[in-house]
C-alpha cells in the first residue's frame, strides 16, 4: 500500500483518508471497494463520473500500473 500512497496526488489520498480506505493493507482490497464505490455513488444520470467517480477511476489507474 506505501507504494501506492508514494504515486498518489494530496486530492487523491486525502479523499482515501475521508473514507478510511487509506487503512488497507492489500490494493486489491481497495480495488474492489473502489470499483463498487464508483457503480453505486459516482455516475450521473447520463452515466458520466462525478468528481469522485474520477478520482476512483485515477486511484485504480494508478493501482493497474503498479
Amino acid at each position: 500500500m506505501q507504494e501506492l500512497i508514494s504515486v498518489l496526488s494530496k486530492k487523491e489520498i486525502e479523499f482515501l483518508k475521508s473514507k478510511r480506505w487509506v487503512e488497507f493493507s492489500d490494493t486489491l482490497d481497495l480495488e474492489d471497494v473502489l470499483s463498487d464505490y464508483i457503480q453505486l455513488h459516482c455516475l450521473t444520470d447520463n452515466n458520466d463520473l462525478t468528481e469522485e467517480g474520477i478520482l476512483c477511476e485515477s486511484i485504480l489507474n494508478k493501482i493497474g500500473e503498479l
